[in-house]
C-alpha cells in the first residue's frame, strides 16, 4: 500500500516495488488494538499463525535465516581448519605465544624501531628485498597492509615459491631494497601461475645487492639471535627457538593456519551475537504487548476482560490511553465543547519547529482529567519502555482551544484569525478529533458521556470541515479563506485552483487568567478574546 501523491505516477512504484536494489522494508508492528482483537477472534495458534504470515515476519525470518545460514557455513570450515591444523594447535599456540613474549619484550631502540617501520610501510609491490629471517635471501614483495595492532606487514615471494609473512621485528636494521620487478597482471598473489611467474622474473632480475646476498645483520638460517647485551629478551627468544616445533619445516604454515582459525572463531562469535538480536520477530513483539496488556487488566490468559473488549473496538494511535481514560471516567461530566476539547489531547500532536504556547483548557473539571490523563501516559510509557515496547505519545493540549471554540460555534475567520495555523492543517486536525469523538460516543458506557461525545462529532462537523468531505479533495486542498463557511460548496475547478499554504499545525491559547465560557455561551480565541457562537 502506497500513499498516492500527484508527483509519483504508478508506473514509478511499480517500478520501485520491482527493483532489485530498491530494498522495501516492512514498518508493522501489532498494536494494543490488534493484540485484543487477535485474542477476541482467534486461538493463540491460530492468531501467532497470522503474524506468522504477515510481510514483517517474512523479512524478519529471512534476515535470520541468512544469517544463520551464514554461521553454518562459517562454524563447518572451523571445524575443517581445526582438523585439518598440520600440527598439534596446542604446540603451535605454544610457539606462537613464546614468539609474541619475546618480540614484545625484546623493544630495540625506538628511533630504530620507527625506522625499520617506516622502511616497510614504504615498501611496495615488486620491490626485491633481503630477508634476515625466512632463510634469509632477497623476496619479492606482493603485498603491504596493517595489522588490527596498527604493526605494518608484509607478504613477500622467494625464490622457492614460498609465499611468508614479514614483520618489522623481522629486521635488525632496515631492510635492504635490492631491486625491483614488474608483477604480472592480473593480480593474483595466492595463485600458483602468478607465484610461478614472479620467481621466474626474479630470477631473471638484476639485483643491486647480488642474488642471495643476506643484508645486513642477517640471520644465519631460521634461528634469530637475541640483542646483545639484553638479559631478558635473549632467554625469551632461546625459549622460542628452542620449542620443538621452532624447526618443523611447516611451522609458519601451522602458524598462518590457527591466525586464520582464530580469524574464523571471531565471526563465529558476531554472527551468533547478529542472530540472537535478530530474533526479535513479530510474535515476540505480540507477546510483550500480551504482559503488557495483563498487568494493565485488559488481558486474562487467552480472554479479554470488560475494558479489553473495549480496547478492541478503539481504533486509534493511542488506543490503549483513551480507552484507559473513558474507563476511569476522566471524560464523563463534560459539555460537548469541552468534551471535544480534552479529547483533542489524543489526537493532536504538535510538529512545528517552533514552540507550542501555553496550553488552555475550558474548565477547572477538564483541566483536572488531563493532569490524570498526562500521569496515566508517564505510567504507560515507562511499562512500554521496561518490555522494550514503542512508546505511545504523550498527550498534547495545544489544539484545544481551536477545538473548543470550533465545537461551540464560533466563525472560522474569528477561529483563526491571529493564529499560524493553516486552513488545512485545522481542518485535517478537526477531521481526526471528529473520528475519535464518534468512537468515544459508541465505546462510552456512561449514557450522558456518550450523547456528550456524539453531540461534539455533530458540532464539529460544519463549515469548511463538511464542505472539505462533500468534495472529496484531501485537507490540504480546501482553500478555507475564501471559502464561505455555511454557504453551499464552492465549485470544484475553482477549489483545485486556489493556492493553500500547507505547515505544521498550531493551536490557538487563551491569555492566563480566563476561565471557563460553559456558562456564558462563548468560545474562547486567541489573546483571551472570545466570540458569541
Amino acid at each position: 500500500m502506497v500513499l498516492w501523491s500527484p508527483f509519483v505516477g504508478f508506473e514509478d512504484v511499480a517500478s520501485l516495488a520491482a527493483s532489485r536494489s530498491f530494498f522495501l522494508r516492512s514498518a508493522f508492528r501489532p498494536t494494543y488494538n490488534m493484540a485484543a482483537n487477535l485474542v477476541r477472534r482467534y486461538d493463540e495458534e491460530e492468531a501467532v499463525q497470522l503474524l506468522n504470515r504477515s510481510f514483517a515476519q517474512y523479512q524478519a525470518d529471512r534476515s535470520v535465516v541468512q544469517l544463520e545460514q551464514r554461521l553454518r557455513e562459517r562454524r563447518n570450515l572451523l571445524a575443517d581448519l581445526r582438523k585439518g591444523m598440520s600440527l598439534p594447535a596446542e604446540g603451535v599456540a605454544e610457539l606462537r605465544a613464546l614468539r609474541r613474549r619475546a618480540s614484545e619484550a625484546r623493544a630495540p631502540g625506538q628511533v630504530r624501531r620507527r625506522a625499520i617501520e617506516t622502511a616497510i610501510a614504504g615498501l611496495g609491490p615488486g620491490t626485491v628485498i633481503q630477508l634476515e629471517r625466512h632463510g634469509g635471501g632477497p623476496a619479492v614483495v606482493v603485498s603491504v597492509g596493517q595489522r588490527r595492532s596498527g604493526a605494518v606487514r608484509l607478504r613477500a615471494l622467494t625464490p622457492g615459491r614460498r609465499l611468508v609473512e614479514v614483520l618489522a621485528e623481522d629486521f635488525e636494521a632496515e631492510p635492504a631494497r635490492l631491486g625491483e620487478i614488474e608483477l604480472p597482471r592480473p593480480y593474483v598473489p595466492n595463485n600458483r601461475h602468478f607465484q610461478d611467474e614472479v620467481v621466474r622474473r626474479l630470477a631473471r632480475a638484476r639485483l643491486t645487492g647480488g642474488r642471495g646476498r643476506r643484508g645486513r645483520g642477517a640471520v644465519q638460517g631460521r634461528r634469530r639471535q637475541p640483542d646483545r647485551g639484553d638479559e631478558e629478551v635473549g632467554p625469551l627468544w632461546e625459549l622460542a627457538e628452542a620449542h620443538p616445533l621452532a624447526g618443523h619445516p611447516e611451522a609458519e604454515s601451522a602458524l598462518r593456519q590457527l591466525a586464520r582459525v582464530e580469524r574464523i572463531e571471531r565471526e563465529v562469535l558476531e554472527l551468533s551475537r547478529r542472530v540472537g538480536s535478530a530474533s526479535d520477530t513479530v510474535g515476540r513483539h505480540f507477546r510483550r504487548l500480551l504482559e503488557l496488556l495483563e498487568g494493565w487488566g485488559y488481558v486474562d490468559g487467552w480472554r479479554l476482560s470488560a475494558r479489553g473488549e473495549l480496547l478492541a473496538r478503539c481504533y486509534h494511535e493511542c488506543d490503549l490511553l483513551v480507552v484507559e481514560s473513558l474507563t476511569r471516567g476522566l471524560l464523563d461530566g463534560l459539555d460537548p465543547p469541552t468534551l471535544a476539547a480534552l479529547a483533542s489531547v489524543f489526537s493532536y500532536e504538535h510538529r512545528s519547529r517552533t514552540l507550542p504556547q501555553q496550553t488552555w483548557l475550558p474548565s477547572a473539571r477538564s483541566r483536572d482529567s488531563y493532569r490524570t490523563i498526562l500521569d496515566l501516559s508517564q505510567r504507560l510509557q515507562a511499562d512500554e519502555q521496561l518490555s522494550r515496547l514503542p512508546v505511545t505519545r504523550e498527550p498534547d493540549a495545544t489544539f484545544a482551544g481551536l477545538a473548543y471554540a470550533w465545537a461551540s460555534g464560533s466563525v472560522l475567520d474569528d477561529v483563526l484569525e491571529d493564529e499560524e495555523v493553516s486552513g488545512g492543517d485545522f481542518v485535517r486536525n478537526v477531521k481526526q478529533l471528529l473520528d475519535l469523538c464518534r468512537q468515544l460516543a459508541d465505546l462510552a458506557a456512561e449514557p450522558a458521556t456518550a450523547a456528550a461525545a456524539a453531540r461534539a462529532s455533530d458540532q464539529l462537523f460544519r463549515g469548511v470541515v463538511a464542505v472539505s468531505s462533500t468534495i472529496g479533495g484531501a485537507d490540504d486542498d480546501v482553500p478555507v479563506d475564501d471559502m464561505p463557511v455555511d454557504g453551499p460548496p464552492v465549485d470544484e475547478m475553482a477549489v483545485d485552483e486556489m493556492p493553500v499554504e500547507d505547515s505544521p499545525g498550531e493551536a490557538v491559547d487563551a491569555a492566563p487568567g480566563q476561565g471557563s465560557a460553559e456558562g456564558d455561551g462563548e468560545a474562547p480565541l486567541a489573546g483571551g478574546r472570545h466570540v458569541r457562537p
